[in-house]
């Protein structure tokens, strides 16, 4: 992410590496419980460094998120309704590690940019 003089990245707003994973923690405890998303957690061995990962490269922290995204998910069957359930309960896992409104729409807003790299052809 290329940010203009002066201005801080989102992952820097989010406190950096601790930050992250502090909300990638939350949203597990979350997912976990919610109907639409558990059955993931089963599924996608690697999903919390993943997560963790390519939030931190999609908010301008230092890394790139590994592979590509529809490669990575396709075996999963997921579609609109999982992927808006991942941006509802990263809202949510967001607000509850104390991040202002402002920053979680910031956050929800860069990465929904990356629903078509996940769900590829099963949009809509």
């Amino acid at each position: 992410t290329t940010l203009a003089r002066g201005e801080v990245s989102l992952y820097d707003r989010l406190g950096q590496e601790a930050g992250v994973r502090e909300v990638v923690h939350s949203w597990f405890g979350i997912a976990s419980a919610d109907a639409r998303l558990k059955f993931l957690l089963a599924k996608a061995h690697d999903m919390r460094a993943g997560l963790a990962v390519h939030l931190t490269g999609i908010l301008g922290g230092p890394r790139a998120g590994p592979g590509n995204l529809r490669e990575t998910h396709g075996h999963l069957g997921l579609n609109d309704y999982h992927f808006d359930a991942f941006m509802s309960e990263l809202a949510r896992a967001l607000r509850g590690c104390g991040h202002p409104p402002e920053v979680v729409e910031e956050v929800v807003v860069t990465v929904e940019d990356l629903r078509r790299q996940v769900l590829g052809s099963r949009l809509g």
